[in-house]
């Protein structure tokens, strides 16, 4: 099946997913192959949950066998919090894509991403 047409929508859902970032590059929200969806990325949110150091956090779109950098190597402040994706400046992830990240060390880099799933 293929992705939606966005001139003429059946059902547009709101989601969220959250994410504590491991050390190695990881899938934090995919959308299959053959979903009949698209899915616009609205926020993509950085936050480290540590009090002493600054961590830094990695985040990718995956398609067709590449990562194509979104973030790289960016430092998120002790206690604070960082955005990677904007309303602004969403995107879309089509069938078939990933999103992908890590941090600097595990378990120091929450990622929260909210999105539309449009089909």
């Amino acid at each position: 099946m293929a992705a939606p047409n966005l001139k003429s929508l059946t059902t547009v859902t709101a989601k969220m997913v959250t994410y504590s970032c491991t050390s190695s590059l990881s899938s934090v929200l995919a959308n299959g192959a053959a979903s009949g969806k698209v899915y616009k990325i609205n926020n993509i949110r950085a936050a480290n949950i540590d009090a002493t150091s600054t961590f830094s956090v990695d985040a990718t779109i995956y398609r067709s066998s590449t990562h194509t950098y979104l973030a790289n190597a960016i430092a998120v402040p002790v206690n604070s919090a960082l955005i990677i994706v904007s309303k602004e400046e969403y995107l879309y992830l089509e069938e078939g894509d990933a999103i992908y990240a890590k941090g600097s060390t595990a378990a120091k880099i929450d990622l929260t991403i909210s999105y539309e799933e449009i089909s």
